[in-house]
């Protein structure tokens, strides 16, 4: 029992410090510029302790998106934030909005902020969520599941570019893009129309 534990951990540690320095390469990489050789050096382990864990750098970089989606909002990085996470859409609280998670991780912005896997990380997210929002907005309106699974992406495509853009701004300059944005989805333009 006591051999499991030490395997266990040293299987934890091997996997941590294999993410790390892949995040540590994509800080100054294309994700497609890292190769096995590079995380290994960078890692200080051998290409042996590699394979034990993956197969390839995608299995790293899917083990870490699986991370950020793993975010919960008691998360110590969100501890000391003040806002109201509730979707516009339903009634449901998310966990963590992605673009929340992007503007506050310095661990994992390299991945997000990268337009060459937007596509690739946006069909993870809607892998892992989109079902729950069609399902609550079937409920909610009449619209179809194709239209839901489209508004969906279109959504979170949206919310990828707008962090990417917004990457720099202040708290409260983002919090009044983000309320903009959500208040637009919610109601359409018509508020703002020029009577």
């Amino acid at each position: 029992m006591g051999k499991e534990k030490k395997t266990d951990r040293r299987t934890r540690y091997s996997r941590m410090v294999i993410k790390d320095a892949f995040l540590e390469l994509k800080r100054s990489n294309k994700f497609n510029e890292i190769s096995i050789t590079q995380i290994c050096k960078e890692a200080d382990i051998n290409r042996g302790t590699f394979y034990l864990h993956y197969r390839n750098t995608m299995e790293v970089l899917d083990e870490l998106i699986e991370e950020v989606l793993e975010t919960k909002l008691d998360s110590p990085d969100f501890a000391d934030m003040d806002y109201d996470y509730s979707d516009p859409f339903t009634d449901n609280k998310c966990r963590v909005p992605i673009c929340e998670i992007i503007r506050n991780s310095k661990k994992y912005k390299c991945i997000f902020l990268d337009e060459e896997l937007t596509s690739y990380i946006a069909s993870k997210i809607m892998d892992r969520h989109v079902e729950n929002f069609v399902k609550s907005m079937t409920e909610k309106t009449i619209l179809s599941e194709t239209e839901l699974y489209n508004f969906y992406y279109f959504r979170l495509m949206g919310c990828l570019a707008m962090v990417r853009k917004t990457i720099d701004y202040e708290d409260k300059e983002w919090r009044k893009v983000k309320d903009f944005i959500d208040n637009i989805q919610r109601t359409g333009v018509t508020p703002y129309l020029k009577v």
